[in-house]
Formats: structure tokens, sequence, C-alpha cells
């Protein structure tokens, strides 16, 4: 109660769990029980609520009671926090190494261990971006230390061009072995060829990475730096006393998943993304009356959902699923390019309004935002588990392909991810309002 200082693991939850303002960088550095942490001074805990206060009153009364101590500085301190709100601290956040800026130039090249261009190539994708940086330095779960240090150690190198034993077969080696162990979805590491998706989409989730905290959703449930989707419902046939109300998806995923669809010419990612489909459920309310999702007394209607972006980040990485069963039961790979305009990727963010019990009841076109396509992860092969994976990288007004120890430039930047993009990374450029 009487210490100076609060200590968190990352800023992230001094913030959030925490409810600290604080200033923007930290005050120099302090050794604590033999962990090094960044020092935040002169940090202002958010307003507090009536019940604190009178809490904080009694705890001041009850230490008073003794008057000698009325001339302790912790009294004081309790006593003005009582009356005033107002909470100072010295807030400690453990100090974890981060990956160096991402550079204007990737030039070191990556050894294959035999069907590890997968790794590879998204190893080249995380470092092209700070969009990855903090599930490489935040505290991981138990056991994962070793993992989380291998995988900064890499990225690291791969940043500062370091052609030193960072990047020697003996840490590749661990790296996989790591991978192996700890990644369920990835046993197969070194063996064969795995798809980057799979590593790219439950290593987050290994390292405790989760960009939405459920807990947190009603907190957080606008703005932030991922991408967030409603379903909106509109019945098929006008009956205004039958209301499906729309929902904002709860699970907020770093990788967007995009499906689809065969012998389309051109792939337009909006149109992809809204997914269009005919559903027949039953409404949540009719006239004033909630229906129960599973009562049987009231009948289904025909909906048209969609899916809607009620935020757009300034960075967003989508993936695409060019590897489809068709209605043959044949596997097949979609090789079609995708739409652009002007070189870049539109999509659209809509508003919410709700009801007074929460419920989105309408949607409104707000703002059109631009993407360009700065870095993929393409296939090249007829077969997912067959094949050769690289990364394409725009750098500016120039752009690499990225196999392995190759990296070779590319003619024309504009060109990045538009064939074979199989994960793609799309920064926003501009945005209009609708």
């Amino acid at each position: 109660m009487f210490s100076d200082f609060r200590c968190y693991h990352s800023k992230y939850e001094a913030i959030v769990d925490g409810g600290w303002d604080m200033p923007v960088n930290s005050a120099g550095f302090a050794e604590y029980k033999g962990r090094r942490y960044k020092v935040y001074e002169e940090c202002q805990h958010n307003p507090h609520s009536r019940l604190w206060h009178i809490g904080r009153f009694i705890v001041a009364l009850i230490v008073s009671l003794p008057l000698i101590t009325l001339a302790s500085d912790d009294v004081k301190r309790l006593w003005r926090e009582a009356f005033t709100g107002e909470e100072p601290r010295e807030i400690y956040v453990l100090h974890i190494d981060s990956p160096p800026s991402v550079p204007d130039h990737i030039a070191i090249e990556l050894p294959n261990l035999g069907n590890t261009c997968w790794l590879n190539s998204t190893l080249k994708f995380i470092a092209s971006t700070d969009y990855y940086d903090r599930m490489l330095f935040e505290p991981p779960p138990n056991g994962k230390k070793e993992l989380q240090w291998l995988l900064n150690t890499v990225i690291r190198a791969i940043r500062e061009g370091a052609e030193d034993q960072t990047l020697s077969r003996g840490i590749y080696l661990k790296l996989l072995h790591q991978i192996r162990k700890h990644v369920p979805e990835c046993k197969g590491a070194g063996y064969q060829q795995l798809d980057a998706v799979d590593f790219l989409r439950y290593l987050p989730k290994t390292l405790g990475w989760t960009p939405l905290d459920p807990a947190k959703r009603p907190e957080m449930i606008e703005g932030g730096a991922y991408p967030q989707t409603a379903e909106r419902y509109v019945a098929r046939e006008e009956k205004e006393e039958h209301i499906k109300f729309g929902c904002i998806e709860p699970n907020i995923q770093t990788l967007l998943e995009v499906t689809m669809k065969p012998r389309v010419p051109l792939i337009n990612l909006a149109l992809r993304v809204r997914a269009r489909t005919e559903v027949e459920i039953r409404p949540d309310k009719i006239g004033d009356n909630l229906v129960g999702e599973h009562d049987t007394s009231v009948a289904c209607d025909n909906y048209t959902r969609t899916t809607v972006f009620t935020h757009l980040p300034n960075t967003m990485v989508l993936y695409l699923k060019r590897f489809i069963v068709d209605e043959d039961g044949y596997r097949i790979k979609i090789s079609s390019p995708i739409l652009t305009q002007d070189h870049l990727v539109s999509f659209v963010k809509y508003e919410t309004e709700r009801d007074e019990d929460g419920n989105i009841v309408a949607f409104t076109r707000k703002k059109r935002v631009d993407y360009q396509i700065a870095a993929s992860i393409s296939h090249f092969g007829s077969e997912l588990g067959e094949g050769h994976f690289v990364c394409y990288n725009r750098e500016g007004d120039e752009a690499y392909r990225h196999s392995d120890r190759e990296i070779i430039p590319i003619n024309n930047p504009d060109l990045v991810g538009v064939f074979n993009g199989y994960i793609i990374r799309l920064e926003k450029v501009g945005e209009e309002e609708l």
C-alpha cells in the first residue's frame, strides 16, 4: 500500500490492467529483485470510484490512530489520495530487449535445411514489419521462453543483417526443435513441407499473444491495432416486426481468413471478406418480444448475412484460402490474381448503431480505407504439401523476392502479392469519408 512504485510485465498491462496514465517514454532503468525494469515517473491512476475514496479514507483514519504517525509522509499521502483521488506512482515495467526497428532493406540470406522454405518466408515476413514485435518480447507463457528467445534472436539478426553465428545451422535446428515441441500444429517442422499459414496462425497463440482479451471486450470493442468485423443480417422479406441483430465477431484474429471461389478471373478482396450468404435462422426479436436461440415455437426466417469492418487498422494481414475442395471433392489451387485499382486494395469501414440493450441495429458506411500490398508469402506448386514458399517484400519504391538464399529485385513493386499471394500484409495509405 505504501510502496512508491508498482511492477508490471508490460506497459500494455500497466495501462489496461493497472489503469495508469503513463508518459510515452521511460525515464531510465532500475534493478529490482535481480531483474531489469523500465521506470516511468509521475504516473497517475485513472479516476477512482466513490467506493475507492471511502476505502482510502477509512484506511487513512485507522493508520492515523497512533497520533505519532501523523507526521509520516506515507500517512500524509494516504489523506491526500483519499480527498483528491490523485495516486501518483513510479511504474516499473519489466524490460525485455525488443527487436531493432525494421530496416530500409532486408539483405540477409536464410539457409534451407530441407523443406524449411515455409519457415524462411515466414521469418522474413515477420521481420519486415513491427506488427508482430509485441509477440517477440512480451513475457511468454511458462515453458515458452526459449522458443521466444530463438525467434527474437533470428528476427534481430535478419533486421541487423548479421551474418555471424546467430543464424548458424545450430540456431536453426534449435528453433525447429522448439517449434515441434511447442506448436502442436507444426510437429512435422523440418521433416516435411509445412503450411506457412499454420505457423503464422498458431505461433501467436503458442506465445500467448492475444490481440483482444475476451474479458475486456466491452472496453476495447472499438479501435486498436487489429481489424474488427461484425455480422450484418438483413431480412430477405420485409418483416419489420421480425428483427435479427448484427453482432461483433468475438474472435478478433491477427490473421484474417478470406475464403476464395474457384473459376473467378480476379479476386476482389472486399467482396470476399463480405462473404454474402443466405441463411435461414430464427429472428432475435418479434415486435417487442425477444426470441430465444433455440425457441422452436418460432419459425426461422430467411436473412442475407454479410461481414463488414467496424475497425480498419494501419496494418492488416489477410490469409487467402487458395487451396479448397471443389464440388466434386477434388482439392484445387486458386491461382487468380488479386484485383487492385490504381495498385490499391480498398475496404469500407462501417459505424454501428445500438439499441438500449446494446444490440447492433444499424450499420452506416463511414469511410473508404485504401491499402497497399506491402509484403506477401506466396506458394508455387499445385499441392499444398509440395512446392515452394517465398516472401515478397516492398521497400519504398523497390521490391524483392526472398527465396531462401536468393534475394532478387522485382521490376514492378506494385505487383507484390498480386499473383500467388497466399498471406498478404496491407499497409494503409489513405482514407476518404463517405
